[in-house]
């Protein structure tokens, strides 16, 4: 599985094909991407999040299911992280 994610252009692209994520999705992965380990707290404090708090899982495990179940990692009792092994994510300016 090859995820490469542009978050300049805010383009994802999963073993070759381009994967649409909502608002909320890009927020959240910006914010796992910027942050490293973010709690749900930290994900709903998120720049342009407007997710409600009990609704984060939910929205994790749809972008879980976009990206590939192994994209993200969940630490129970801390939050939530991407797996660096699977995902190859790209800033250009």
């Amino acid at each position: 599985m090859t995820l490469n994610i542009n978050v300049s252009t805010c383009e994802a692209v999963l073993d070759g094909v381009s994967v649409r994520l909502t608002p909320i999705e890009w927020a959240l992965y910006e914010a796992m991407w910027t942050q490293g380990l973010c709690s749900q707290y930290m994900l709903w404090c998120a720049p342009n999040s407007a997710a409600a708090p009990t609704h984060i899982k939910w929205h994790i495990a749809r972008l879980r299911r976009k990206l590939g179940f192994d994209s993200i990692v969940c630490r129970r009792g801390f939050g939530y992280h991407l797996n660096t092994d699977v995902v190859d994510t790209v800033k250009e300016v």
